[in-house]
């Protein structure tokens, strides 16, 4: 997740995640979920399904403010606001109460 609340997949063994994260990101890993690299085109959406799934199970469970409070993460809740009428796009109203 990076500091605009943006979110990057990544498929690659454990050990090679250093090489992929930025300074300015949170890294997270899903347990438990292997696939084989390179992904096949029809399996990708389920695996970025199955990475916001994790991730918002994860934002949901944390107890710690301080992590709520994380600009990553105030972003990223940001960005997951949909339009009723419209996939993936904004509620800009919903933002401008917040």
């Amino acid at each position: 997740m990076d500091s605009y609340g943006g979110l990057r997949v990544v498929v690659t063994p454990r050990w090679r995640m250093k090489f992929h994260h930025r300074l300015d990101e949170l890294l997270f890993v899903v347990p438990n979920f292997r696939i084989a690299e390179p992904v096949p085109w029809e399996r990708i959406p389920e695996v970025v399904a199955r990475v916001e799934s994790y991730i918002a199970w994860f934002i949901a469970t944390r107890n710690d403010p301080d992590f709520h409070n994380q600009e990553h993460v105030k972003l990223y809740k940001l960005r997951c606001l949909e339009h009723p009428n419209s996939k993936r796009a904004l509620d800009l109203e919903r933002i401008a109460e917040t």
